[in-house]
């Protein structure tokens, strides 16, 4: 069986070696991550922390959720299309989430909502689109910074020579995962009940 170890570090040479790339790549992968409501996406960030470090990793995903966002807001979703007309009531509910930009920014940071709805209801509100990427950029630094910290601090532990840190790298790893698959699917439920 392969060592999950060496896999990363293999990973985490070939992502330094062509950062450029690595880089490249990151964005694309995370641009479709949080385009799409994929339940493990946050294990993504806390990858873009582990091979970019907490500020590069958290640029990667700040700007792939504005990039998203840009993308899903110049689609072709009107007030009068019939996705819309199938879920009105769904939008109803959001009407004063969008009034402000500190509202934008704070329901970035919150996150219940996935990137596709967000931007379908910004675009049903009308909201203008500066404010929605804008608020897109500021609000996805804190949830980043934390995510990107995770998986740097992963990171550090695993360079340590120590024979003890292994073990406790991959129950950090394990455990980490659980927690995040937990809160995908508790996200998920809260989506499912509004």
């Amino acid at each position: 069986m392969p060592d999950p170890l060496a896999i990363l570090q293999t990973i985490e040479s070939l992502a330094s070696e062509n950062l450029i790339a690595a880089l490249i790549m990151a964005v694309a992968m995370m641009t479709v991550v949080v385009s799409l409501p994929i339940p493990f996406g946050s294990a993504f960030s806390v990858s873009m922390g582990y091979l970019f470090g907490v500020f590069t990793g958290s640029a990667v995903i700040a700007g792939s959720l504005t990039l998203s966002t840009l993308i899903l807001t110049s689609v072709g979703i009107t007030r009068n299309s019939t996705w819309i007309a199938k879920h009105r009531d769904k939008f109803e509910r959001f009407s004063t989430l969008f009034d402000s930009l500190f509202k934008v920014v704070l329901l970035r940071q919150v996150s219940v909502l996935p990137n596709f709805f967000f931007c379908v209801a910004a675009k049903y509100y009308e909201i203008p689109k500066q404010r929605v990427l804008l608020g897109t950029a500021l609000g996805a630094w804190p949830n980043a910074l934390v995510a990107t910290y995770l998986g740097a601090s992963l990171n550090s532990l695993l360079e340590l020579n120590d024979p003890g840190a292994r073990p406790s790298a991959l129950i950090g790893i394990a455990l980490s995962v659980v927690a995040l698959v937990g809160l995908s699917f508790a996200s998920k439920r809260i989506q499912q009940t509004n």
